[in-house]
């Protein structure tokens, strides 16, 4: 939701090459798991410390509506705030404040579009987009961790575990490991077991043609991320796998070398600090993101034991991981940081300055954008974010960012001013150096707006109280008409600088919605894979299918554009005929002759006998033969009627 409904004109120099209206006005599908839960133990009664809870405050997206408004004219936010400006630096001169006027920027506004830097030779499908940000680079990465890691597991491992049977994997089967849990999140079952159901109701031939269950499984459990120092290893057979192989790969797949001696364990997110990097960098490095810039948090749904699990009560999972993101208007993920807690934060920095300076780090030229590089005393922990996402920004002369409540604050204004950056956002009313004179009530439909220098501070009240905090120098206390009316018939006018923050964030609440779309979160996912499945099948989704759109003549909707993208990831054609599986020749052999023969319970009697007793009676009651199958794993022994049996047509 947003403050008001904002004018169907675009903000000045950005293009986003998408219509995404249509899109967004559908509904999303139901969630298939209780996201909010993992393989920890789900703690229903967790609260937050008091210190948590100061990180947690997020700002509201619809600033009429959400109860989380504060009201400027309030006792105790007038009590606050006059706290806080004895409390403060002194880096406005209250004596200079007066009525907010249009004035003159005095550096050049950017004036990029949103560009996709693109080989001129590059297909124009699904795929080819999605490996710009999936790259053979971070695919053999984890092709090597996941390889490494099942070994470790196997030495650690019981005599009977499934682990036994792993073989290494390779590039290809990674790539047929994403089309798998793709489409998992395409079309939703019960439970993982239910794709290789038999069941007509649950059989799923696009993923048992795939992969195996137990391979699945396998690499599941073993996928893993960290620094890739060894050979590729190669498997045999790539282009299909069997349940066991899924199973297997589904256990193994991991994201770091456990016994790395250089491995910085103090690194709260050293298991996937690698590929967290180079996701930012391919985000980077494929699109130039234009004038305007959005920043964000999102929530990474987790309920499990987490030192730095995010408790926050006014987002639809409340409980989880906490993501900082930089996009641009139309939804691109730019820039990410996951925020791991209080240990890089400075005794007087806040929370939202530091977030801010991280974001703003990828901006390489500074001139411009928001964001000092280095965090000092004086910065707060929300302003220092801000400024390591913009880093990643190559030219920040000129570009406009907005921001909601959690990043506002008047010396993050007038930084990124300086830095030749202009800011506008949401402001708390008990922020430092706000003037009292905005604790006085103003009525319904009322502007009331005041200037230092470069910084003005507008409160509007409709429903509530607005307070905004802007640079922008043609945002003035004039309303400006949005083009709709009121159920009296009334026309709608609001400030300039809350229609533009409206347009705005939809940037962030896009990408969101999208990534929410066909979601592949699940219970069971221990806590950094739960991080980098969001941001392959959810993050990297959404921005290929951006850009795919962006330069293709037929736009195509997420889940079109995910279907064909799981079917390419699998090479699996898209003809409706059922494919074929390569059958094999099982060969019935039966020992003769003299000397001991080893006697083996028959598997076909066992599961029938299964299906009416428990496994002890089962086992007191099957047949013992010395005949059994050569070409079945493990030679299980069978009579001459089951194995006629199982291997028939």
């Amino acid at each position: 939701m947003l403050v008001a409904e904002a004018a169907a004109t675009n903000l000045e120099g950005c293009t986003t090459g998408l219509d995404t209206e249509d899109i967004k006005n559908r509904d999303p599908e139901e969630a298939f798991e209780d996201f909010s839960s993992d393989d920890s133990l789900p703690d229903k009664n967790y609260v937050p410390s008091s210190s948590e809870q100061d990180y947690n405050e997020s700002s509201e997206d619809d600033l009429l509506n959400s109860s989380d408004t504060e009201d400027v004219g309030d006792t105790d936010d007038a009590s606050n705030s006059e706290a806080n400006r004895k409390n403060a630096s002194s880096l406005f001169d209250n004596s200079v404040w007066h009525n907010v006027e249009k004035y003159q920027l005095p550096f050049n506004v950017c004036n990029e579009l949103f560009t996709a830097i693109l080989d001129e030779n590059i297909k124009k499908e699904p795929l080819e987009i999605y490996r710009l940000f999936l790259t053979d680079e971070l695919v053999e990465f984890i092709v090597v961790e996941t390889n490494r890691f099942a070994k470790q597991c196997i030495l650690s491992s019981s005599r009977k575990s499934r682990l036994k049977s792993w073989t290494d994997t390779n590039k290809e089967e990674i790539l047929h490991f994403f089309s798998v849990v793709m489409v998992m999140g395409l079309n939703q079952l019960p439970t993982i077991n239910s794709y290789w159901s038999k069941d007509s109701i649950f059989k799923n031939e696009f993923i048992a043609n795939t992969m195996t269950r137990d391979r699945f499984l396998l690499l599941f459990r073993c996928i893993h991320f960290c620094n890739n120092e060894d050979p590729l290893l190669d498997v045999t057979d790539p282009n299909t796998m069997t349940r066991d192989r899924f199973l297997l790969l589904f256990r193994c797949i991991h994201f770091c070398n456990n016994e790395d001696p250089l491995l910085d364990v103090t690194d709260r997110l050293y298991k996937i600090r690698k590929p967290i990097e180079m996701l930012n960098k391919n985000f980077q490095t494929v699109l130039k993101p234009g004038k305007i810039l959005v920043i964000d948090e999102s929530i990474i749904p987790f309920r499990g034991w987490l030192k730095f699990r995010q408790y926050i009560p006014n987002k639809s999972h409340n409980n989880g991981i906490k993501i900082y993101k930089l996009c641009t208007v139309n939804g691109y993920t730019y820039n990410t940081i996951i925020y791991t807690g209080r240990n890089d934060k400075t005794p007087e920095q806040s929370h939202s300055e530091t977030i801010v300076h991280q974001l703003l780090k990828s901006v390489e030229s500074k001139e411009g954008h928001s964001g000092r590089n280095d965090k000092t005393p004086e910065q707060s922990h929300s302003e220092t974010i801000v400024h390591q996402l913009l880093k990643s920004v190559e030219s920040k002369e000129g570009h406009y960012l907005y921001g909601d409540k959690f990043y506002s604050s008047l010396p993050l204004a007038k930084s990124l001013f300086e830095q030749k950056i202009v800011y506008c956002g949401a402001l708390r009313s008990n922020r430092k150096e706000i003037p009292i004179s905005f604790t006085n009530k103003i009525k319904r439909g009322e502007v009331y707006g005041q200037q230092n220098d470069c910084v003005k501070i507008i409160k509007w009240v409709d429903k509530r109280s607005v307070l905004m905090l802007t640079t922008d120098p043609l945002h003035t206390t004039d309303l400006v008409p949005t083009g709709k009316r009121s159920r009296k018939g009334d026309l709608i006018s609001i400030p300039s600088c809350v229609q533009d923050y409206n347009k705005a964030k939809k940037g962030v609440d896009f990408s969101d919605q999208m990534s929410s779309y066909h979601t592949i979160l699940r219970r069971g996912l221990k806590w950094y894979r739960k991080v980098m499945f969001e941001l392959f099948f959810g993050t990297c989704t959404v921005n290929a299918w951006i850009i795919y759109n962006h330069i293709s003549n037929t736009k195509v909707s997420i889940t079109e554009f995910r279907i064909s993208l799981a079917k390419q990831l699998a090479k699996v054609s898209t003809k409706t005929s059922e494919p074929t599986r390569k059958r094999s020749i099982h060969t019935f052999i039966k020992p003769t002759g003299s000397g001991r023969k080893k006697r083996k319970m028959c598997q076909g009697c066992y599961q029938n006998l299964r299906l009416t007793s428990n496994s002890r009676e089962a086992n007191k009651k099957v047949s013992k033969v010395t005949s059994y199958c050569s070409s079945c794993p493990g030679m299980p022994g069978m009579c001459l009627t089951c194995f006629n049996k199982i291997h028939q047509a």
